[in-house]
């Protein structure tokens, strides 16, 4: 897991909290169910060996959709009704000062040369780590 360390500088402490926690989503373990050897009526999860490279895995992100398609179609599948409901029940929603905060980083692009190599890597480390700074 690489993260850009130009983003990392411009993050405050909870949106590197959010960061490091999604990225570690993305890991996952070869995962089954076996009878409980204590009671057999029930079953139990059991995972890969941890120093077992093959039981390691990369998780894909829960939801991919266009904001159209919600527009257009609404929480069509049950993947995204999902997905909305865990944003409903969420501790913290976006106020106006974190929309600013986005937009001012998005202001740096004005300082590079319009598709220059520095322009193209601040506009893919802002489109890459947007919900984060």
């Amino acid at each position: 897991m690489y993260i850009n360390k130009a983003a990392w500088k411009m993050m405050p402490e909870e949106q590197r909290a959010a960061l490091v926690d999604h990225e570690l989503c993305h890991f996952t373990r070869e995962e089954w169910e076996e009878p409980d050897p204590k009671v057999q009526s029930k079953w139990v999860t059991v995972y890969g060996a941890a120093t077992d490279p093959d039981s390691w895995g990369i998780r894909e992100h829960d939801v991919e959709e266009f904001s159209e398609i919600i527009e257009r179609h609404g929480l069509w599948d049950i993947g995204i009704e999902t997905f909305a409901e865990a944003v409903r029940e969420a501790d913290h929603q976006m106020t106006i000062s974190d929309v600013q905060r986005k937009y001012d980083h998005f202001a740096i692009l004005s300082l590079f040369k319009p598709h220059s190599n520095a322009y193209n890597m601040a506009l893919n480390l802002l489109l890459s780590y947007g919900p984060y700074i």
